[in-house]
């Protein structure tokens, strides 16, 4: 069914109904009974390669912290922003996060809310949890927000993360992906084995430049060597990688 097609059964709706304005297609569809959306969901669906792959991304941004080793030269964010550090604070991730104070799983549940809401399937997910080295975050911090992520993928509480994760195996949104960043020295025996207890499928490593020169210049307080090791004790465990 094409564009066209739906337009013409929305006009004869709304002349039907006597309403004055023609809806968006995404409150249109909200107004239909269950059975009728799911002719159209599919149809209607908006910025189509968001879910391409089959695979819904969600990106979750965790509340404003200080980086643990201090400030890089060019990180325009920070808590005194109110946004994570190495973030300005206008991304969209940003000001959802703001929007609904940082809690991961109103995140997480609003953002595959909205996707759905403009057709698009979310069964398989993955989430990219986002704001900065992840892994030096308090440990129940990081259990916090990785629990309320399968909670918005559940629908529903759990008591615990293990809890959460043993829901979502049987869940309508299933996690497929887990990703978190962190730098490269924040990867190794401290922190993985929780992250991949905890569901975690790939690290995205601030790795920023191969120069040490540079590195030192820009105060990133970490050099090549720290790379090959986080990249070594990743691969090790299994995880997949990226760089950024």
């Amino acid at each position: 069914m094409g564009p066209e097609e739906i337009h013409r059964i929305k006009l004869e709706q709304v002349r039907a109904s006597g309403a004055r304005t023609l809806p968006s297609n995404v409150d249109w569809l909200a107004s239909l009974p269950p059975e009728e959306r799911a002719r159209f969901d599919g149809a209607i669906r908006r910025r189509p390669s968001r879910t391409l792959s089959g695979v819904a991304v969600v990106a979750v941004m965790t509340a404003p912290a200080r980086c643990p080793h201090g400030r890089c030269t060019y990180c325009p964010g920070g808590i005194e922003n109110n946004s994570p550090q190495s973030y300005t604070g206008e991304e969209p991730s940003a000001l959802r996060g703001a929007q609904f104070h940082w809690d991961s799983r109103r995140i997480a549940a609003e953002r595959l809310a909205s996707l759905e809401e403009t057709g698009h399937p979310t069964s398989k997910v993955e989430v990219i949890v986002m704001g900065g080295t992840f892994p030096s975050r308090p440990l129940s911090y990081q259990e916090g927000v990785l629990r309320g992520v399968y909670e918005g993928l559940n629908g529903a509480p759990a008591a615990s993360l293990a809890e959460a994760q043993i829901a979502n195996e049987s869940a309508a949104r299933r996690m497929v992906g887990l990703t978190v960043e962190t730098r490269p020295d924040w990867c190794d025996a401290r922190v993985l084995p929780f992250l991949l207890g905890a569901g975690v499928t790939r690290i995205e490593i601030g790795v920023e430049c191969l120069h040490e020169e540079v590195l030192q210049a820009v105060g990133r307080a970490h050099g090549t060597e720290d790379v090959r090791r986080a990249t070594t004790a990743a691969r090790g465990q299994g995880l997949k990688i990226c760089y950024h």
